[in-house]
């Protein structure tokens, strides 16, 4: 056996040797236990929010994520609106190459919107029970979604570019998403302000 692991172990890496240190009778010391003295910690929650909302809320969240979305599109969607409207525009006039401009726009407008409404119908439809309740906290890294399945979803805050105080909610707003907290639900909105204004600069009002 002692010829064996002379002539193996110079083949095996020397980190790999250390696995095998126990193994080895020759071995002038064991492998020391790892050190669980330093385990990560949950971040602190500064602010904890139960959030559920309500199907009206639900759509209209949907139909407002569609008008950001038709927004940001909103250059090529004139784009492809301007050529048809000058090709109209040559063949039957400037009016009807504005009609056509303004018609396009508008026949966009209207589909995206109509398909968020769509779409929240049947989410609703499909939603489990729990499926609009959702566990918001603030934490000193950033924002973090829970869903009722344990899900966790994070935003730092260098990620959320704004958040916006309305009669009714609260919105957080990174580069492609928002997040909108009914005041219905916060119970310390003055805590929640002080937070708020710690971690994000500027911080818009409206």
């Amino acid at each position: 056996a002692d010829m064996v692991r002379r002539v193996v172990l110079p083949g095996i890496p020397i980190v790999r040797q250390r696995l095998l240190d126990r193994m080895v009778p020759r071995a002038s010391h064991r492998m020391s236990p790892p050190d669980f003295s330093e385990e990560r910690t949950a971040p602190e929650e500064l602010v904890v929010i139960s959030l559920e909302y309500q199907p009206a809320e639900f759509t209209k969240m949907m139909s407002d994520s569609a008008l950001r979305g038709y927004t940001r599109m909103l250059p090529l969607y004139s784009g492809l609106a301007l050529l048809s409207a000058i090709m109209f525009g040559l063949l039957s006039g400037l009016g009807v190459g504005i009609l056509v401009f303004l018609g396009i726009l508008g026949v966009l407008l209207l589909l995206n919107m109509v398909s968020a409404r769509s779409r929240a119908a049947m989410a609703l439809q499909r939603m489990p029970y729990d499926g609009m309740k959702l566990r918001l906290s603030l934490t000193e890294q950033g924002i973090v979604l829970r869903a009722a399945n344990g899900e966790d979803t994070r935003f730092g805050w260098n990620a959320i570019r704004r958040a916006v105080e309305r009669p009714d909610c609260v919105e957080f707003y990174t580069t492609n998403s928002f997040i909108r907290v009914p005041k219905r639900c916060i119970e310390d909105m003055e805590q929640l302000r002080r937070v708020v204004d710690a971690h994000i600069h500027p911080k818009t009002s409206a």
